[in-house]
Protein backbone atom coordinates (compact mmCIF):
# COMPACT_ATOMS: atom_id res chain seq x y z
CA UNK A 1 0.00 0.00 0.00
CA UNK A 2 1.03 3.62 -0.46
CA UNK A 3 -0.02 6.84 1.26
CA UNK A 4 0.56 10.56 0.77
CA UNK A 5 -0.55 13.23 3.21
CA UNK A 6 -0.15 16.82 4.30
CA UNK A 7 -0.77 18.34 7.72
CA UNK A 8 -0.79 22.00 8.73
CA UNK A 9 -0.67 23.15 12.35
CA UNK A 10 -0.69 26.53 14.08
CA UNK A 11 0.55 27.57 17.49
CA UNK A 12 0.49 30.65 19.66
CA UNK A 13 1.14 31.65 23.24
CA UNK A 14 3.69 33.33 25.45
CA UNK A 15 6.16 35.56 23.66
CA UNK A 16 5.71 33.61 20.41
CA UNK A 17 3.54 35.05 17.70
CA UNK A 18 0.91 32.96 16.00
CA UNK A 19 2.53 30.92 13.28
CA UNK A 20 2.01 27.71 11.36
CA UNK A 21 3.98 24.95 9.74
CA UNK A 22 3.21 22.06 7.47
CA UNK A 23 4.31 18.45 7.23
CA UNK A 24 4.36 16.43 4.03
CA UNK A 25 4.56 12.65 4.42
CA UNK A 26 4.76 9.75 2.00
CA UNK A 27 4.94 6.04 2.75
CA UNK A 28 5.16 2.77 0.89
CA UNK A 29 4.56 -0.64 2.45
CA UNK A 30 4.59 -4.26 1.35
CA UNK A 31 2.96 -7.02 3.37
CA UNK A 32 3.35 -10.76 2.88
CA UNK A 33 1.32 -13.60 4.41
CA UNK A 34 3.91 -16.33 4.93
CA UNK A 35 1.31 -18.75 6.25
CA UNK A 36 -1.99 -18.67 8.14
CA UNK A 37 -0.12 -17.94 11.36
CA UNK A 38 2.84 -15.89 10.13
CA UNK A 39 3.09 -12.56 8.31
CA UNK A 40 5.75 -9.97 7.56
CA UNK A 41 5.78 -6.36 6.45
CA UNK A 42 8.39 -3.96 5.08
CA UNK A 43 7.69 -0.22 4.87
CA UNK A 44 9.42 3.06 4.10
CA UNK A 45 8.31 6.54 5.13
CA UNK A 46 9.62 10.05 4.49
CA UNK A 47 8.38 13.20 6.20
CA UNK A 48 9.35 16.79 5.47
CA UNK A 49 8.40 19.34 8.13
CA UNK A 50 8.82 23.09 8.11
CA UNK A 51 11.17 23.88 11.01
CA UNK A 52 10.38 26.57 13.57
CA UNK A 53 13.70 28.27 12.85
CA UNK A 54 13.23 28.06 9.09
CA UNK A 55 14.15 25.48 6.53
CA UNK A 56 12.88 21.91 6.35
CA UNK A 57 13.45 18.90 8.60
CA UNK A 58 13.65 15.60 6.71
CA UNK A 59 13.07 12.22 8.36
CA UNK A 60 13.45 8.87 6.59
CA UNK A 61 12.42 5.61 8.23
CA UNK A 62 12.49 1.98 7.12
CA UNK A 63 10.69 -0.64 9.20
CA UNK A 64 10.40 -4.44 9.16
CA UNK A 65 8.02 -6.52 11.24
CA UNK A 66 7.42 -10.24 11.60
CA UNK A 67 4.36 -11.55 13.47
CA UNK A 68 3.25 -15.04 14.36
CA UNK A 69 0.22 -16.47 16.16
CA UNK A 70 -0.58 -19.82 17.64
CA UNK A 71 1.86 -22.16 19.31
CA UNK A 72 3.36 -21.84 22.76
CA UNK A 73 4.75 -18.29 22.35
CA UNK A 74 2.90 -16.11 19.83
CA UNK A 75 4.38 -12.66 19.33
CA UNK A 76 6.24 -10.36 17.01
CA UNK A 77 9.63 -8.96 16.06
CA UNK A 78 10.07 -5.39 14.83
CA UNK A 79 13.14 -3.47 13.70
CA UNK A 80 13.32 0.05 12.32
CA UNK A 81 15.99 2.55 11.33
CA UNK A 82 15.33 6.28 11.06
CA UNK A 83 17.49 9.23 10.00
CA UNK A 84 16.65 12.82 10.99
CA UNK A 85 18.33 15.46 8.84
CA UNK A 86 17.61 19.12 9.69
CA UNK A 87 18.46 21.67 7.02
CA UNK A 88 19.46 24.14 9.75
CA UNK A 89 23.21 24.13 10.44
CA UNK A 90 22.56 25.19 14.05
CA UNK A 91 20.97 21.82 14.85
CA UNK A 92 22.57 18.42 14.53
CA UNK A 93 21.04 15.42 12.85
CA UNK A 94 20.78 11.95 14.30
CA UNK A 95 19.78 8.40 13.49
CA UNK A 96 17.79 5.92 15.57
CA UNK A 97 17.87 2.14 15.37
CA UNK A 98 15.35 0.16 17.38
CA UNK A 99 14.58 -3.55 17.65
CA UNK A 100 11.91 -5.10 19.86
CA UNK A 101 10.59 -8.58 20.58
CA UNK A 102 7.24 -9.34 22.20
CA UNK A 103 6.01 -12.75 23.33
CA UNK A 104 2.80 -13.96 24.96
CA UNK A 105 2.03 -17.13 26.83
CA UNK A 106 -1.40 -18.20 28.03
CA UNK A 107 -0.81 -19.76 31.44
CA UNK A 108 -4.47 -20.51 32.13
CA UNK A 109 -7.79 -19.63 30.52
CA UNK A 110 -7.77 -16.24 32.28
CA UNK A 111 -4.10 -15.61 33.02
CA UNK A 112 -1.69 -14.46 30.31
CA UNK A 113 2.01 -13.64 30.60
CA UNK A 114 3.45 -10.86 28.41
CA UNK A 115 7.17 -10.42 27.76
CA UNK A 116 8.73 -7.51 25.87
CA UNK A 117 12.34 -6.54 25.29
CA UNK A 118 13.66 -3.64 23.22
CA UNK A 119 17.08 -2.31 22.30
CA UNK A 120 17.31 1.30 21.08
CA UNK A 121 20.32 3.21 19.77
CA UNK A 122 20.63 6.97 19.31
CA UNK A 123 23.56 8.06 17.11
CA UNK A 124 24.00 11.83 17.05
CA UNK A 125 25.87 13.67 14.33
CA UNK A 126 28.10 15.40 16.86
CA UNK A 127 30.40 16.80 14.18
CA UNK A 128 27.88 19.55 13.39
CA UNK A 129 27.46 20.84 16.94
CA UNK A 130 29.89 22.01 19.64
CA UNK A 131 29.85 19.99 22.84
CA UNK A 132 27.36 21.42 25.34
CA UNK A 133 27.29 20.02 28.91
CA UNK A 134 23.68 21.20 29.32
CA UNK A 135 22.38 19.11 26.39
CA UNK A 136 24.47 15.92 26.22
CA UNK A 137 21.61 14.03 24.56
CA UNK A 138 22.07 16.18 21.43
CA UNK A 139 25.76 15.39 20.95
CA UNK A 140 26.46 12.05 22.69
CA UNK A 141 25.45 8.58 21.56
CA UNK A 142 23.54 6.27 23.87
CA UNK A 143 21.84 2.87 23.91
CA UNK A 144 18.80 1.80 25.93
CA UNK A 145 17.84 -1.79 26.77
CA UNK A 146 14.37 -2.39 28.21
CA UNK A 147 12.88 -5.62 29.56
CA UNK A 148 9.27 -5.89 30.75
CA UNK A 149 7.36 -8.85 32.14
CA UNK A 150 3.68 -8.37 32.87
CA UNK A 151 0.31 -10.00 33.22
CA UNK A 152 -3.36 -9.12 32.98
CA UNK A 153 -6.04 -10.93 34.95
CA UNK A 154 -9.76 -10.30 34.31
CA UNK A 155 -11.38 -10.54 37.74
CA UNK A 156 -14.92 -9.97 36.50
CA UNK A 157 -16.75 -8.51 33.51
CA UNK A 158 -15.98 -5.00 34.78
CA UNK A 159 -12.80 -5.45 36.78
CA UNK A 160 -9.27 -6.38 35.73
CA UNK A 161 -5.88 -6.48 37.40
CA UNK A 162 -2.67 -5.50 35.55
CA UNK A 163 0.88 -5.83 36.88
CA UNK A 164 4.35 -5.62 35.40
CA UNK A 165 8.02 -5.43 36.31
CA UNK A 166 10.39 -3.44 34.09
CA UNK A 167 14.15 -3.02 33.96
CA UNK A 168 15.77 -0.22 31.91
CA UNK A 169 19.50 0.08 31.35
CA UNK A 170 20.83 3.20 29.58
CA UNK A 171 24.45 3.00 28.41
CA UNK A 172 26.56 5.88 27.11
CA UNK A 173 30.11 7.21 27.01
CA UNK A 174 28.65 10.31 28.66
CA UNK A 175 28.06 9.59 32.35
CA UNK A 176 25.21 12.13 32.45
CA UNK A 177 23.14 9.94 30.14
CA UNK A 178 23.82 6.54 31.75
CA UNK A 179 21.37 5.16 34.30
CA UNK A 180 19.56 2.05 35.50
CA UNK A 181 15.87 2.03 36.43
CA UNK A 182 13.61 -0.67 37.86
CA UNK A 183 9.84 -0.30 37.98
CA UNK A 184 7.17 -2.49 39.56
CA UNK A 185 3.57 -1.43 38.96
CA UNK A 186 0.10 -2.80 39.63
CA UNK A 187 -3.23 -1.39 38.48
CA UNK A 188 -6.77 -2.38 39.39
CA UNK A 189 -9.29 -1.20 36.78
CA UNK A 190 -13.07 -1.02 37.09
CA UNK A 191 -15.16 0.06 34.11
CA UNK A 192 -18.80 0.99 33.82
CA UNK A 193 -20.89 2.20 30.89
CA UNK A 194 -23.28 5.04 31.69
Amino acid sequence: NAALGYQFSTYSGGAMQRDGRGTLSASLGLGHEISEQRSQRLSYERTQTEAFAGGVDVRDMIRYSLNWSGGLLPGGLTSQFAVFDPQDSQRGGYSDWSTSLSLRHQLTRLLRLDFTTAYDMRMNDASTLPADPDTPDLTSDYQTWTIRLGTRVPLSRKTSFDAYAEHVDRMSDNDNLAYTRDVIAATLTWTHKF
